[in-house]
């Protein structure tokens, strides 16, 4: 049934005729409810769904579904192919930016990276029952002698060999390295 006017909207039966403002649609209730939801959805809409994609997302680390990890950088991509220092720590992403954990290589430099994904530096290590050495730029120590942070009541210092693997050879230490070796400390 159509209204003449748009008088008297509220009752449906009421001013019956042409021109009404239900002509080409339904009548959804006495009150426009309806619409009313519809346009709500569509503010919503608007507001929140919209401008969330739209939302700069905080730079971060990820989990992913197979358990490896990767990091949002603040430009909103992510890290891939690179080192990155994050909170005072060393990490390395690979291709397809999953944090790298254990060896590392790059050019002719070992690096090992923990299970938290962090590089090693100025320390001991013991992988696969064996000791090695990273210096403070995290690459392994080799061919070279590992000199002891603390020295000896008598005030010598001892120095570790690490061969040409990074392995540490106790019956190579020696408070009195040769000076064709490098010394690491």
């Amino acid at each position: 049934e159509e209204k003449a006017s748009n008088a008297q909207l509220n009752d449906k039966h009421a001013n019956a005729g042409k021109n009404n403002f239900t002509k080409y649609g339904k009548w959804y209730g006495d009150n426009g409810a309806y619409w009313c939801q519809q346009f709500v959805s569509w503010v919503f809409y608007q507001a929140c769904v919209l401008a969330s994609a739209r939302r700069k997302h905080p730079a971060g680390w990820s989990m992913q579904y197979d358990g490896t990890w990767n990091y949002m950088k603040e430009d909103e991509t992510f890290a891939k192919n690179e080192w990155l220092y994050i909170n005072g720590r060393w990490y390395v992403f690979d291709a397809s930016g999953r944090m790298i954990k254990g060896w590392f290589k790059a050019e002719s430099d070992w690096y090992y990276l923990g299970e938290d994904g962090a590089m090693l530096g100025s320390q001991w290590a013991v992988i696969g029952g064996k000791h090695y050495y990273f210096t403070q730029s995290g690459t392994m120590a080799k061919s070279a002698y590992v000199k002891e942070k603390k020295p000896f009541a008598s005030g010598k210092h001892i120095y570790y060999w690490v061969n040409s693997q990074g392995e540490w050879q106790p019956e190579g230490d020696t408070e009195a390295p040769g000076e064709e070796f490098e010394i690491v400390s």
